[in-house]
């Protein structure tokens, strides 16, 4: 699982200076993102594995958060997109598959 102190770190990013976590929150939240981005990875995995290659990208992460059919998907997208702008024109492509 992910480090709790690291989940904690962003929810605190999210909520006010004076603003309280519950521990039952926090190892909920750990819980759900530690298997988001197992069954993400997995996903990207199979591909890979199909395709034969040994390396998962961002592309192949992008892919399986659309294969998954997850909520959220053009929020996860916005955040890729400001951290790896290269990636823009396929998250595009991702965002207009998405509103369909």
């Amino acid at each position: 699982m992910l480090p709790s102190a690291n989940v904690q770190r962003v929810m605190r990013e999210v909520i006010p200076v004076n603003g309280k976590i519950a521990q039952d929150a926090k190892d909920f939240v750990q819980i759900c993102v530690s298997e988001f981005i197992t069954q993400v990875t997995a996903e990207a995995h199979e591909k890979c594995k199909r395709e034969d290659r040994k390396a998962i990208t961002g592309d192949d992460i992008l892919w399986s958060i659309n294969q998954l059919g997850t909520s959220h998907d053009d929020l996860i997208l916005s955040e890729h997109d400001r951290i790896s702008p290269g990636f823009m024109h396929y998250t595009k492509v991702v965002r207009c598959f998405l509103q369909r």
